[in-house]
């Protein structure tokens, strides 16, 4: 009990407000990066037909389309450190989280939508319906929840431990997302 007795009521309220800081960066994934390739379905006889690999189409899309769903996530977390002063640490850390979150949901919305694209219609909305989006909502919400958990624990313990886990299982869905992306490329 001494560890939960260590952490603020700002920090409790953090770790609950980065659920929120993730579902708003899945919800933008599912907007944007997930239907990044769906979308191409009238133009991408003119993508593929470009004298450039299609890992190199998938990287340069990551690059844009992750980058914006980092930034504005940043900035919603810095919001939220704003509505809810901390220390400094505290502070530094969900942003910190924060980014790693985002870029991991991003990637991952961004390898599914390629790895199963509905080229059947360009309507994100549709998309973001369809069995595809919605495995995605659900595998991000569960990334969420223990990345939430992982904070916390960081926020109870100041051990290196957590947020080497969360480095940890991001840098490990990434590279799992783009395996399998890569083999359908």
């Amino acid at each position: 009990a001494a560890p939960l007795a260590s952490v603020s009521a700002a920090e409790w309220i953090q770790s609950l407000q980065f659920l929120v800081i993730v579902y708003f960066a899945a919800a933008l994934t599912l907007r944007f990066p997930f239907a990044a390739m769906s979308t191409e379905r009238d133009t991408a006889w003119a993508l593929l037909s470009t004298p450039v690999t299609r890992s190199l189409i998938f990287t340069a899309k990551a690059v844009v389309q992750v980058g914006g769903v980092v930034v504005l996530t940043v900035f919603v977390t810095l919001l939220h450190i704003l509505i809810l002063p901390t220390t400094v640490v505290s502070a530094i850390s969900f942003v910190a989280f924060g980014c790693i979150a985002s870029a991991t949901i991003g990637f991952l919305g961004l390898g599914i939508g390629t790895r199963f694209p509905n080229l059947h219609t360009t309507d994100p909305q549709q998309l973001s319906t369809s069995v595809p989006g919605l495995a995605f909502m659900g595998i991000a919400m569960t990334y969420g929840a223990v990345s939430s958990f992982l904070l916390f624990q960081w926020f109870a313990t100041d051990l290196l431990v957590y947020p080497a886990v969360l480095v940890g299982l991001s840098l490990l869905t990434g590279w799992l997302i783009y395996l399998t992306v890569v083999r359908k490329l």
